[in-house]
């Protein structure tokens, strides 16, 4: 079962705290004012054994955030089972993983997304862990 930042009352010391800071900031001309814009992006956390090399990821949690250039960096909550057995990569669970370790990503595929990486994806976190994930506007076309 896909796990959501929105699911009430469901909190666990597994979970993934990733705080997303803007940068590249594109700006909007306004007359003579310049106004820096924020946007929205899906975070995806997925489980992996980074040992399993072109093994695909399970999607573990995900959730929309909404970034504003003006506020500090922005938290979000992505979702981790308490029981880590749940997290599994081909068939193999946590525990059974020579590696495990797990990464936020954006979702590319979301048609509603004005943010992009301002660097990669985030990799080898474990649960509980607190990341820094840095995006920017995408450029417009």
């Amino acid at each position: 079962k896909l796990l959501t930042s929105t699911q009430p009352n469901r909190m666990s010391t597994n979970d993934v705290t990733v705080m997303v800071h803007l940068t590249g900031r594109k700006e909007e001309e306004s007359g003579n004012d310049r106004t820096p814009l924020g946007g929205t992006a899906t975070l995806c956390l997925y489980v992996c054994d980074a040992r399993l090399m072109g093994a695909a990821a399970t999607l573990v949690s995900q959730s929309q955030v909404e970034v504003s250039s003006t506020t500090a960096p922005t938290k979000v909550i992505l979702p981790v089972p308490d029981d880590l057995s749940k997290l599994q990569q081909v068939g193999k669970a946590w525990q059974e993983m020579v590696e495990p370790s797990l990464y936020v990503a954006l979702d590319n595929t979301s048609p509603t997304a004005t943010l992009t990486y301002a660097k990669g994806p985030v990799s080898r976190i474990q649960p509980g862990q607190t990341v820094d994930m840095e995006l920017r506007p995408k450029a417009s076309k």
